[in-house]
């Protein structure tokens, strides 16, 4: 069986034919974190999209701590930080009890997501986010952003009878010239130009993948023209977002507020990079079969004096508009994010929803971040191609559970005053976990073991619910902290070879490979260096999938690497005492000294907290423990450090054999 859709009228005869393994269509945060991997394990990729820059003003501003984590991890996010608002601190107004004309502040809070990573939540325009990505991957220079380049059509040979290896997938373009496009059109505007194939500056080309992704956005060409189906439903809440340089005399104008008044409606402010702030209005909110609201006829000016009105008694008036936009966003999810792991949507492509959690860009990112390993992994043939089923499962959960508290968020904020907006700390609590992305927990799968607290997934950490069975099971009691399909959180640590306390995330970079962190406990002790020795042993032999896939001489290759975190006062522990799997040795580099390290810390280090590793994350110092993370720094599985044997069986069943 084969698909084909409608291509352009005309075909030219000069036509170009090319091959990919991997091909992106879309260069948004989503495409581009996909094309970050992409470079990262040096695939033979490509990223196209229609517009013909980047975005540089509005859209997407948020930016939550697990986000901020994965842009950590590609190495990109010190210059975001440095640009952009920390949030710290939300404040909650609503109608004064003496004058309901008026509001007042009835809450400060401080900001619960500062509790659950070493990164505070903020906020930088979507424009450095791209930026930033645009940069690694220049500079890693493996692929480039196509742009200008229009979809056509696509056709696809019958998936499920097509091997992975195999270039199944026809995707037609039309690369056009810069001056053809002012890269303002909508999607559609730009996907289907009527004189297309009479342009003399446009050149066809005939693409051949084998994996397509789509990060395409909420309307997306892939979506539409693959047989997505999509579920839709219209919101009738209408926004005004405007990113202003502000005047006023509001109090709390640079931290972020939720704010309802009593008669004109409510406010979301969000401080941004440099003097900008960005405000979320509500204009209107229409119902019933004819919704007669008409976002074109809505002006900045009006925006602006709605804000006043519901600010009052405040003056806010704008010394400069950077952006401004009218929307009504439509709850909508996909029905699958994945076509026979061949053809794959991610961020908007699959989700669409309000701004009122500040989460869609950074949802997104994620999608892809849980994405992008995945299909390196199995394009270079690493992994085998049933771990793309761990996208459909993990991330379509995670989208549903996004739709159903935006819709509990965006009902409450534009419902007036309530007990929820005069009790907001208590409010937000259920979805801190959610918004920070680090309480998103993966169900058992086939690279995600069983544990204990399975059957309390979904409860109140917002978190995706079991997707599916494992043959394996974390010990819980080993690691009481550490939960099982949960991002493995970062503490400081000491490199044993130049005392340095760095994060263990440091260590943990979104370079390619798994890591199993051996907790050994204390080293002075005799039984646990002898432990420790027999657990480096096997990893160390042949036998050992473990040992095929760790290549210290090939360390691009590697898809396991093994870190050490031992319990014993450093300045008693030589490293090359050690066994050299721990330490490995390069024949050109010398010994790698930077994944051995102590769990103890200063409280000068720790700015007064003296907790080491080994109790933050609950194991016994005294008998340790091994945690296998996967390459986006999930937790896969929790074991003793006898079960060496489990921890191969398990690399069996996802690693190809080398």
């Amino acid at each position: 069986m084969k698909l084909e859709l409608p291509s352009s009228s005309s075909t030219a005869k000069d036509q170009h034919t090319s091959y990919t393994d991997l091909l992106i269509v879309g260069a948004g945060p989503a495409g581009l974190t996909v094309a970050a991997w992409a470079s990262r394990y040096g695939l033979k990729a490509r990223i196209i999209d229609d517009k013909e820059t980047q975005v540089h003003e509005g859209r997407a501003d948020g930016l939550h701590p697990r986000t901020i984590e994965i842009l950590d991890s590609f190495g990109i996010a010190t210059p975001i930080l440095k640009y952009g608002a920390s949030i710290r601190e939300i404040c909650s107004w609503n109608p004064s009890d003496d004058d309901d004309s008026r509001i007042e502040r009835t809450q400060r809070i401080r900001d619960m997501e500062m509790d659950l990573s070493r990164f505070a939540q903020g906020a930088i325009k979507q424009g450095y986010i791209e930026g930033a990505f645009l940069d690694l991957l220049k500079d890693e220079g493996v692929l480039q952003v196509e742009r200008n380049v229009v979809t056509e059509s696509i056709s696809h040979d019958d998936l499920q009878e097509q091997k992975h290896g195999e270039y199944a997938i026809t995707l037609n373009v039309a690369h056009r010239n810069k001056s053809g496009s002012s890269g303002t059109e909508t999607a559609d505007q730009t996907r289907i130009f009527a004189d297309i194939s009479l342009d003399t500056d446009v050149r066809r080309e005939r693409i051949h993948a084998k994996y397509l992704v789509g990060a395409d956005g909420a309307h997306s060409w892939v979506r539409k023209h693959c047989g997505f189906e999509l579920n839709k439903n219209r919101t009738q809440k209408h926004f005004g977002v405007i990113d202003i340089v502000p005047r006023t005399n509001f109090p709390d104008v640079r931290v972020s507020c939720v704010i309802h008044s009593a008669r004109h409606g409510s406010i979301m402010t969000l401080p941004r990079e440099g003097r900008l702030i960005r405000c979320y209005v509500q204009l209107a909110e229409t119902g019933g079969e004819e919704d007669t609201f008409d976002d074109k006829e809505v002006s900045f000016e009006d925006i602006i004096s709605k804000a006043q009105k519901i600010l009052s008694p405040y003056k806010l008036e704008s010394g400069e508009c950077e952006w401004w936009s009218v929307y009504t966003v439509d709850h909508q999810i996909a029905k699958t994010n994945s076509l026979h792991n061949r053809i794959f949507i991610t961020g908007d492509a699959v989700h669409a929803h309000t701004p009122t959690m500040g989460a869609g860009m950074n949802v997104s990112i994620q999608d892809s971040y849980n994405l992008g390993w995945k299909l390196a992994m199995v394009i270079k043939g690493l992994a085998k191609p049933e771990l793309l089923d761990t996208y459909r499962d993990e991330r379509h959960k995670v989208a549903e559970t996004l739709l159903d508290l935006d819709q509990e968020m965006s009902q409450f904020f534009v419902q007036g005053p309530c007990d929820n907006s005069k009790n907001y700390d208590e409010f937000r609590k259920k979805f801190t976990p959610f918004l920070s992305g680090t309480g998103v927990i993966y169900g058992p799968s086939m690279i995600r073991a069983e544990d204990d607290n399975d059957e309390q997934v979904n409860g109140d950490s917002g978190s995706p619910a079991k997707s599916g069975k494992s043959k394996f099971r974390s010990t819980k009691s080993l690691a009481r902290n550490i939960l099982t399909g949960q991002r493995l959180n970062s503490h400081i640590v000491v490199n044993q070879a130049d005392a340095s306390p760095r994060h263990i995330h440091d260590f943990m970079k979104s370079t390619g490979p798994w890591r199993i962190l051996i907790f050994p406990g204390d080293l002075t002790n005799p039984g646990q260096r002898k432990r420790l020795e027999a657990i480096a042993g096997h990893f160390s032999h042949q036998k050992s999938i473990v040992c095929r896939h760790l290549k210290p001489n090939e360390p691009a290759e590697a898809a396991v690497e093994i870190l050490t975190i031992h319990s014993a006062p450093r300045v008693e522990i030589e490293l090359l005492d050690l066994p050299e799997v721990l330490h490995p040795y390069h024949e050109k580099l010398g010994y790698d000294y930077w994944k051995v390290f102590a769990s103890e810390a200063s409280a000068k280090e720790r700015e007064g907290d003296s907790e080491d590793a080994y109790s933050r994350f609950g194991i016994d110092s005294q008998h340790g423990c091994v945690v296998v993370c996967r390459p986006d720094q999930h937790v896969s599985l929790v074991c003793d450090m006898e079960d060496v044997d489990m921890i191969d069986e398990f690399f069996e069943q996802v690693l190809v054999s080398s």
